[in-house]
């Protein structure tokens, strides 16, 4: 696709996708076990004993500070078409209004009437176009395409203005599915019933698995060595999709529904 028309329109999506691919690989680290190691503490009578996990790295991450990036670029370039529309419309730049200029995307018709882009400037077919696409004719809409384009501008919208309120923030690293399997020494030693805690790795080092320690004689040398398995999930403040399988799904949908209104700009303006 030719991007002469919209430049800074596309330089702002470029940027986006960039924090997004900084946010994926972040996500990766934080709940990558192999970011963290595993210490088995048993009590001094070897009684009981716990496992805590301790982050190899730092516990700082940018994950919110890259979503937040994410959603902002992509809400600017947006708000960046209709600026330069504008320009091309009035061939001046500034063109008038230019501080409340933004690509409108409202839940309902009078907020889309108060929108601050000044329709009257704007040919026709264009005006329509917005109008159309605007998530309050979601339910008088029969293309799902269509439909789906004005949900995922919206949850665009609705993301960045939480990230101007410096809502978004990174809550937790919690383990889930812990599976743990003790070698012992002497083999007189049992472990027993074992039960898992909730800590937030992003914040603590306290134990997050506890269990029973049967059999043992402190008359003799003895040892637990650890292998487990266990997943680590994160969640993130005020984002309306929860992160998971459906995450990365939702926000690729994003990054089309900004790359389909900006072509259809620079599309409409190629003449």
């Amino acid at each position: 696709m030719d991007r002469k028309f919209f430049p800074e329109s596309w330089k702002r999506f470029d940027r986006a996708v960039t924090h997004l691919e900084a946010f994926q690989a972040e996500w990766q680290r934080v709940t990558d076990p192999n970011s963290y190691e595993f210490v088995t503490e048993p009590n001094r009578e070897w009684t009981y004993g716990c496992i805590r996990i301790r982050a190899k790295s730092s516990r700082e991450n940018s994950l919110a500070l890259e979503l937040g990036e994410f959603f902002y670029n992509m809400r600017a370039a947006l708000d960046s078409t209709i600026y330069q529309a504008a320009v091309f419309l009035e061939k001046t730049d500034p063109p008038a209004k230019a501080d409340s200029l933004e690509f409108p995307i409202c839940d309902t018709e009078t907020r889309f009437q108060k929108a601050a882009i000044d329709k009257r400037k704007f040919p026709p077919d264009l005006v329509s176009w917005i109008t159309s696409i605007q998530p309050y004719n979601a339910p008088n809409t029969t293309d799902p395409g269509i439909r789906d384009l004005m949900e995922h501008l919206l949850l665009l919208h609705n993301c960045a203005r939480k990230d101007r309120h410096r809502l978004l923030h990174v809550v937790a690293a919690i383990p889930t599915h812990v599976s743990c399997k003790f070698h012992v020494e002497p083999l007189t030693i049992k472990i027993c019933n074992g039960k898992g805690v909730w800590v937030n790795f992003l914040e603590s080092d306290d134990p997050f698995f506890f269990f029973e320690i049967q059999g043992a004689d402190l008359t003799q040398p003895c040892n637990i060595k650890l292998e487990t398995a266990l997943t680590v999930e994160v969640s993130v403040d005020q984002i309306p999709i929860p992160p998971g399988s459906g995450f990365d799904s939702e926000i690729k949908k994003i990054c089309a529904a900004v790359e389909y209104v900006v072509g259809f700009f620079e599309a409409g303006f190629d003449v």
